[in-house]
């Protein structure tokens, strides 16, 4: 159910009648249409740290994640277990596991870190399961160009056979 946040700006305006004198009561709806983004962003503020006390407390299970689509908030609950459940058994014997040390700047790591604890796994798990799916996910865009591409392309070299427009060579 998306959460309409100019609902929240609107909702001020009904004060309006209130307003007897009609220049106070129009001074008044200007100020509240100029102030609407900013009650929206405000609201919309509030909504996230609520979202974020509500995934502390459901770590490391699943999620609650925010979409915005103009003025709307959509709440989508992402259950972690389902990546989880598709992740492969790690076996660690000495042919299947290799070590690699990677380094980077302190914030990005900093960032994995906090993101590993909101997904409720280690910073190791966190990191190959991110790297595992950025690589299967170029695979099938790779996959799906190939798909695409003209056959000509692939090769880098030009079917003789091929019709072509006048004054082209």
């Amino acid at each position: 159910m998306p959460i309409d946040l100019r609902k929240i700006v609107d909702s001020q305006k009904k004060a309006l009648a209130l307003v007897e004198d009609p220049e106070k009561r129009e001074a008044l709806e200007r100020f509240l249409e100029s102030s609407g983004p900013l009650v929206e962003a405000a609201a919309r503020d509030a909504i996230h740290e609520l979202i974020e006390e509500m995934n502390d407390q459901l770590a490391p299970h699943s999620r609650i994640r925010l979409v915005q689509e103009g003025s709307k908030v959509l709440p989508e609950v992402v259950f972690l277990a389902d990546d989880i459940g598709r992740k492969r058994t790690v076996v660690i014997d000495g042919d299947s596991i290799s070590k690699v040390l990677v380094r980077m700047p302190s914030e990005v790591k900093t960032m994995a870190a906090e993101a590993a604890q909101r997904a409720g796994t280690s910073l190791n798990g966190w990191t190959v399961s991110v790297l595992e799916r950025a690589l299967v996910n170029l695979r099938d865009r790779q996959q799906g160009d190939g798909e695409r591409q003209d056959p000509s392309e692939a090769t880098g070299k030009e079917d003789s056979t091929q019709e072509r427009e006048p004054g082209e060579s």
